[in-house]
């Protein structure tokens, strides 16, 4: 710490009585109050590493892109420092206890505290994530608790896991750039692993585990030209026909995917499936447990999120397969409050919850904050130009305003982003408010004149495309 902020000191160890003291000598502190200037003039003082990104009468918002890249993109470390003298960090859209960095919570408005606030923020180190070794990569591949990026610093590139509640920053003096959520991550799964392996290896060769090598190696002889699903899918027929009961077969993996994609397509023809007796299949109730893995509430979810990039990673999408767009659906529903019981506490569901900025923006709208019962639903889907598709997030709501839809969109954009996909246009029906949603970010042109092309309202640099689905805007002649 105080070799970040005083670069010049020199550090010594003196025993004094019997016992080592540090001593550090070079240490020059300024007791002058400093110069003091106008809050509408600390965007002048600013370092050039670091870039105004908003500037209002009571709020400055300072960002500065890290060196380091992850999945090919950098870090946004934010800082807010507002007229009433209170600052705030965020990195990555989280927000940073600064006690942790020895960093108060407000400031003076002089130019002696304002280097100083900048000094002390070179002290913030990024978390990296835990660094992934070749070895070690199935072990991960199924966790829905962490993602994997390639982390590009000095020109190394490495392969990394992140937690889903990473805390993006490492402890000050901290000889690792792991966080203590990624690091603990890493070690108890490497634990389980190996527990697991030990056990396996006290356990006697199954029969039934040789007797099913036999019959792979028997089909592979009579059809060579079968792929490994399909050796697998007429195994898995073989080995569940032999149980009386459908409770004593165990599944692998891949099956219950398979049977996962069929029933959430089409779920009649899954059942004409199994009770026909054409296949057999994992039970409905077996596929509800892996079908709700994760639990599904409103907005933006870090394990669904985490999810869908493993999800894709297994799929084997190709680089261009992480561009897409976003699908907005907004549907009507029926008025419906249930009450779920869970662990310690209860929880009511059928209620308008969206991001916490449209709640708040209600309220101040409506001059009180009070609960409406959901009749539509907002959902949201990327779809990639590969194919892959998946939905990820959700908002009920009592019809959304413009305002609403235009926190949401950007906020769910902004999240693909942080998990590796690339949106470039946007795709929603011809309502009202979708319309009146899309002229904001047109105020003073018309959308035709930018080709519907529109900027980032916080980095121009991203742009996105508007897309009005055709089938609202022909009409056909009777």
């Amino acid at each position: 710490m105080l070799k970040a902020i005083f670069p010049c000191i020199t550090k010594s160890k003196l025993k004094e009585n019997g016992v080592f003291i540090l001593s550090v000598k070079g240490v020059k502190f300024d007791l002058q109050p400093g110069e003091n200037i106008r809050f509408a003039d600390i965007n002048k003082y600013v370092p050039q590493q670091w870039n105004v990104l908003e500037n209002t009468t009571t709020t400055l918002t300072l960002g500065y892109l890290s060196i380091e890249k992850f999945n090919g993109n950098s870090v946004l470390m934010e800082l807010k420092i507002g007229s009433d003298r209170l600052i705030g960090l965020f990195v990555a859209g989280k927000a940073i206890n600064l006690s942790d960095f020895f960093i108060g919570k407000s400031i003076t408005f002089t130019l002696k505290s304002l280097k100083g606030l900048f000094k002390s923020l070179r002290t913030v180190g990024l978390c990296y994530g835990a660094t992934l070794e070749t070895n070690e990569s199935d072990i991960f591949s199924s966790s829905k608790l962490c993602v994997k990026e390639i982390c590009l610093t000095d020109t190394k590139s490495k392969t990394v896991i992140r937690h889903v509640e990473c805390l993006r920053t490492v402890q000050i003096n901290s000889q690792s750039h792991t966080c203590i959520k990624c690091s603990e991550h890493k070690r108890h799964k490497k634990y389980d692993q190996s527990k697991m392996l030990l056990n396996s290896d006290k356990e006697n060769v199954n029969p039934a585990t040789q007797q099913k090598t036999d019959v792979t190696d028997q089909l592979r002889k009579i059809a060579p030209n079968l792929s490994e699903n399909q050796i697998l899918l007429i195994t898995s027929q073989i080995e569940s026909s032999s149980h009386n009961h459908s409770k004593g077969v165990r599944w692998p993996k891949e099956i219950i995917c398979m049977a996962l994609t069929i029933y959430n397509r089409n779920p009649s023809a899954y059942k004409d499936i199994t009770r026909n007796g054409w296949l057999n299949l994992p039970s409905e109730s077996l596929l509800y447990l892996y079908k709700n893995a994760v639990k599904q509430k409103p907005g933006i979810i870090p394990t669904m999120m985490a999810w869908m990039k493993n999800e894709a990673v297994r799929l084997r999408v190709e680089t261009e397969g992480y561009y897409g767009g976003v699908l907005l659906d907004e549907m009507s529903i029926q008025e419906d409050l249930q009450i779920v019981n869970h662990g310690n506490g209860t929880s009511l569901f059928g209620l308008v919850d969206c991001e916490p900025e449209v709640m708040l923006m209600h309220c101040s709208n409506e001059g009180k904050c009070e609960s409406k019962l959901a009749n539509h639903v907002m959902q949201y889907i990327f779809h990639g130009i590969t194919g892959f598709r998946w939905p990820f997030a959700n908002y009920p709501n009592a019809q959304a305003a413009p305002a609403d839809i235009f926190i949401t969109t950007w906020k769910c954009i902004d999240a693909l982003y942080e998990w590796g996909f690339k949106p470039i246009y946007l795709c929603m029906d011809g309502s009202s408010n979708n319309r009146a949603f899309l002229k904001m970010h047109f105020p003073e042109n018309d959308p035709l004149l930018t080709k519907m092309v529109a900027s980032h309202y916080k980095n121009p640099l991203r742009k996105m495309i508007f897309i009005m689905d055709p089938c609202h805007l022909i009409k056909k002649n009777p």
